[in-house]
């Protein structure tokens, strides 16, 4: 082993100080520093809720949108509906039957036998139905 020198000592404790020193430098800078920016010099927590809100809007506007359009369809059966049982009023309530059969046995394929793979017969069944129906009430209406 060779001697340690009084003076590599010093030059040791010194050099620890000067480092220890740079780091609190550091650290300290890093404290002033702000924060980082995107673009636009807006931080990015208000870019952020900015969009946030734009995509709430958006879907709020969306969903009013597709309400409306399901309530004037919804109208539309509604008066057609209506507007069959003032021609054939036999006509429409077999009708009516048959579209509340087809949507009980519609949920229970979706909802109790978890297999999808019949539910599109059972729309062109509907569909069908549905063709019959307009036909019946033309040809009683004539």
């Amino acid at each position: 082993m060779s001697p340690v020198s009084p003076v590599s000592e010093v030059d040791e404790v010194s050099d620890r100080d000067e480092a220890i020193a740079r780091a609190c430098a550091e650290v300290a800078a890093a404290r002033r520093t702000k924060p980082p920016r995107s673009r636009g010099g807006r931080p990015r927590v208000l870019r952020a809720i900015g969009e946030f809100l734009v995509e709430a809007v958006g879907e709020v506007v969306v969903g009013s949108i597709v309400a409306g359009v399901s309530l004037g369809l919804f109208a539309g059966v509604v008066a057609l509906v209506v507007w069959g049982f003032s021609v054939s009023p036999v006509v429409t309530v077999v009708f009516t039957g048959g579209v509340a059969v087809f949507l009980a046995l519609g949920v229970r394929e979706v909802f109790v036998r978890k297999r999808r793979d019949r539910l599109g017969k059972l729309l062109v069944a509907a569909g069908v139905f549905t063709i019959l129906w307009v036909l019946g009430l033309i040809v009683s209406s004539l």
